[in-house]
């Protein structure tokens, strides 16, 4: 009996031994696990993004950093929308020199888009094939706030509201907003549309209707417009994003498509931009329409850039033939862009003329800029 009550005794401390030791075990295997999480660079685990837990890119140089950080963001935007979930460096950069300085330095460079494994280098996409093709089906959640502007017939509201989002659209021609609206009825879809501008104030605006011309050729009209026939004038209410998106919505895509008018848009949505609550933000970037409203390109990426926003690009389109109203495309011939970043002027230089050899046949082209907040928050 005693020999039996000691076995028992002993095989009691045994147990609680080997169950402390697994404790200890499994704590450090955990450990382990989140610093993997956490660390590795090239292998992010895709629940710790989804648990909002803090991601920190690993060390190398602002470049690197925020491809990094870029790729994480467009694999990963369902958790990006809701959160801003670290930074690409514990110690943030600060500028020393002048005490009023922002103490972030922003990053004023263009990444390469190839480096962000964004699409396939052989495959050239706009910024609706972009939404739809890759964007959305990587999103796996619903309810998610998403603002189109320059909304056309609901090329993005429609894909957007069928997958239970929701979308306030502004489309300022008439007869393409009524088209619009009938487009959602049709689908059974319920989407907000507001069949304004969106500006940097609340005005109006003339647009001038081009006779035999798809509706999204309306051009504002700049000046005396006395000279016109009336019944080629149309005005337009405009407003500002400021206005009227909701105080507590968070923006996951802002798309902005307004043929040569993004940056009063930007400016009108300047406090959604410096509250952080814009994720992500598409902006058509047309040199030949940009020039025609009086804005310089580089006026665009200098307002994003300071509010530290990062972009890259999507496909390229120009005029690959001749004629009135002539054949826009994509350059066959265009070949990849060299690098990891090019400056905002390399940019601009690229959209500003396609010359016959890739493809063009020496017009301007535009692409659309695609950019989210930097990893240095």
């Amino acid at each position: 009996l005693t020999l039996a009550l000691g076995v028992k005794r002993n095989c009691k401390y045994l147990f609680t031994y080997l169950l402390g030791a697994l404790s200890v075990s499994f704590f450090q295997l955990n450990l382990q696990l989140t610093v993997l999480r956490g660390f590795n660079d090239n292998n992010k685990l895709e629940e710790s993004f989804h648990e909002n837990t803090p991601v920190a890119v690993a060390a190398g140089t602002r470049e690197e950093q925020e491809i990094a950080w870029g790729r994480q963001v467009l694999q990963y935007p369902s958790t990006f929308a809701k959160t801003h979930p670290g930074s690409c460096q514990e110690q943030r950069d600060r500028i020393s020199e002048g005490a009023n300085r922002n103490p972030i330095s922003t990053y004023r460079r263009v990444l390469v888009r190839e480096q962000l494994n964004l699409v396939d280098p052989k495959v050239i996409l706009s910024a609706e094939a972009w939404l739809e093709k890759s964007f959305l089906p990587s999103i796996n959640s619903t309810g998610l706030f998403f603002i189109d502007v320059g909304a056309n017939q609901g090329q993005f509201a429609i894909p957007i509201t069928k997958l239970g989002h929701e979308v306030i659209s502004f489309e300022p021609v008439p007869s393409t907003c009524a088209t619009l609206k009938a487009n959602l009825a049709k689908a059974g879809l319920t989407a907000t549309v507001h069949c304004k501008a969106a500006s940097d104030k609340v005005s109006t605006v003339k647009f001038l209707t081009q006779k035999g011309a798809p509706a999204q050729s309306f051009k504002q009209i700049k000046g005396d417009s006395t000279q016109r026939p009336a019944s080629d004038i149309t005005e337009i209410s405009t407003t500002t994003l400021d206005l009227v998106v909701p105080k507590e919505k968070t923006i996951i895509f802002l798309k902005i498509d307004t043929q040569g008018y993004e940056l009063p848009v930007l400016h009108g949505a300047r406090q959604l931009f410096d509250s952080g609550r814009v994720k992500l933000v598409a902006v058509e970037f047309s040199y030949y329409l940009l020039q025609a409203s009086k804005t310089d390109p580089l006026d665009i990426l200098d307002f994003l850039a300071d509010r530290n926003y990062v972009c890259t690009y999507l496909g390229w389109h120009t005029k690959i033939k001749a004629g009135t109203p002539g054949t826009y495309g994509v350059p066959q011939n265009m070949p990849p862009v060299q690098g990891k970043s090019i400056s905002f002027e390399e940019l601009v230089e690229l959209v500003r003329v396609f010359p016959v050899e890739v493809g063009g046949i020496g017009f301007s082209g535009w692409t659309d800029l695609l950019c989210w907040q930097s990893c240095q928050k």
